[in-house]
């Protein structure tokens, strides 16, 4: 090969790179997005244990994968027609409930 040819070479290999970087950076940030939401959209407790609660699922976000995380978001999150798929296991027992969702009819 020739100088002009290997420089060539060289400053498309860097913008292979740079464009792996930013879309390794975007997925980065939607699993943080989807952590979040995954986390927080939905929690049911005890008034006194909803932090405890909170924190738990939370650190449970935490270690789950993207692939894991989509899961679980298309089965809660997303509805159709308003279909609600919450569980109620606390019976009688004083609670808080905070629920959101996005729909499609």
């Amino acid at each position: 090969m020739t100088g002009q040819t290997d420089g060539d070479l060289l400053d498309r290999q860097r913008e292979v790179q740079r464009v792996l970087g930013r879309c390794m950076l975007r997925l980065q940030q939607y699993e943080r997005l989807i952590k979040t939401i995954v986390a927080h959209h939905d929690f049911t407790g005890p008034a006194h244990a909803l932090a405890s609660t909170r924190a738990a699922r939370i650190a449970d976000a935490a270690g789950k994968t993207l692939g894991t995380l989509v899961g679980r978001l298309l089965g809660s999150y997303a509805v159709i027609d308003g279909t609600d798929t919450s569980a109620d296991s606390l019976g009688n027992a004083p609670k808080t409930s905070s629920r959101s969702a996005c729909g499609s009819t």
